[in-house]
């Protein structure tokens, strides 16, 4: 069975407390994404579309402050039988993974065939105050819950979504080397409204062709600012 998640704007941004993502320009990459920052710890989630989005591909951006032990979004909202991305920093590198729930606990890495998150721009994404995760994810707007008895789809096509955002501040997971290590519990959360309309870009496929041959990011016109100041309404949790 196959379950469409089509939440119309009036209803979702209630659902969330009216926390939206807002415009945001990346100049280290040049990727403009629809942004969402948690203004508790500074960690910020922003998503970029196709001009058309007839596919399964979206551009994702991660940005935490480097004392962040980890941090993790829900594509569709809640952490339970949604599809999840974590990530953090060890060593000087990024470790992330796919994961899913089906209960209010530890996240498992996803591991049934489809989606799959692909870095994009690591270099320089992390120095000494922040870390920017950026990364192409394909087919992750559908997933598997319940050994396939049904299916989670997010229509990228449509101009509204809910995702959510969870954080442990300063706690690394068990086995921070491995990134499909057991997590501690986030120490905040939040849901908040997507405005995927905004997220179309005309140059998402350039980008994203770029950021796969390794080619090195546009040069910015001005620094470029590791988590978006731009967002006004943020959540407090």
């Amino acid at each position: 069975m196959k379950f469409i998640t089509a939440l119309s704007a009036l209803a979702g941004a209630a659902a969330v407390n009216a926390q939206m993502t807002e415009d945001y320009l990346d100049t280290r990459t040049g990727i403009k994404f629809q942004t969402f920052t948690h203004e508790r710890t500074g960690v910020s989630f922003g998503i970029s579309l196709p001009e058309n989005p007839t596919g399964t591909e979206f551009i994702g951006q991660l940005t935490a402050p480097i004392t962040t032990g980890w941090a993790g979004v829900s594509f569709n909202g809640g952490m339970v039988n949604n599809l999840l991305m974590t990530a953090w920093v060890h060593n000087n590198e990024f470790k992330h993974a796919l994961r899913i729930s089906d209960s209010y606990t530890s996240a498992v890495v996803y591991t049934t065939p489809g989606p799959v998150m692909t870095p994009l721009f690591t270099e320089g994404a992390i120095n000494a105050t922040h870390w920017s995760f950026t990364f192409l994810c394909t087919n992750c707007n559908e997933w598997e819950i319940q050994d396939g008895e049904y299916t989670n789809i997010v229509d990228l096509a449509s101009d509204f979504g809910v995702m959510g955002m969870g954080v442990s501040e300063s706690e690394l997971p068990r086995s921070p080397a491995d990134a499909g290590s057991s997590l501690n519990k986030h120490s905040s959360s939040t849901q908040y409204g997507v405005l995927l309309g905004n997220a179309r870009s005309a140059d998402f496929e350039e980008l994203k062709m770029a950021g796969l041959n390794g080619a090195a990011a546009p040069v910015p016109s001005a620094p470029s600012s590791a988590v978006p100041a731009a967002n006004k309404r943020r959540s407090r949790r």
